[in-house]
C-alpha cells in the first residue's frame, strides 16, 4: 500500500459587487516516490536565472510566493518571457504541477525575495 507523504490543499473564494464564488477546498494525498525536498528563499534578480531545487531532480508540485518588492516572472523558458508562464506580483503565491526540473525566473525591474517549495514526486 502507498504512503501518503504529500497533501496538496486548495481551494478558492472571491466576492465583489453582490456576486461570489467559493469553490471548496480539495485535498490530494500524494506518494513522494523521491527522497529528496527543498524550502528556500532565493532573491531573483532582473537577468534569467534558474530556481535552484537543490538534489529535486522530478519535481511534481511547486510552491512559489513572492516576498516583494517587484513582479517575478516564472517560466520554462530561458530567458524567461516578459509575462512569464506566470507572473507573481508582491505578497502573490501560487501552486504549479509540473515534471519539468529547470524553471526559470526573473524579477521585472528590482531584485526580489520569492520563497518557494518542491519536493519529488
Amino acid at each position: 500500500m502507498a504512503t501518503t507523504n504529500i497533501n496538496l490543499t486548495v481551494g478558492l473564494t472571491a466576492s465583489k459587487g453582490g456576486a461570489s464564488i467559493n469553490l471548496p477546498t480539495t485535498t490530494t494525498p500524494l506518494t513522494m516516490a523521491g527522497a529528496f525536498m527543498i524550502q528556500n528563499t532565493q532573491a531573483v534578480g532582473v537577468v534569467t536565472e534558474p530556481l535552484l531545487l537543490g538534489d529535486v531532480a522530478s519535481t511534481g508540485y511547486i510552491y512559489l510566493k513572492n516576498l516583494g518588492p517587484d513582479t517575478i516572472y516564472v517560466s520554462s523558458d530561458t530567458p524567461a518571457a516578459a509575462t512569464g508562464l506566470i507572473s507573481l506580483k508582491n505578497g502573490d503565491a501560487n501552486v504549479i504541477s509540473t515534471r519539468l526540473t529547470v524553471i526559470y525566473v526573473k524579477s521585472a525591474a528590482t531584485a526580489s525575495n520569492l520563497l518557494y517549495g518542491a519536493c519529488e514526486l
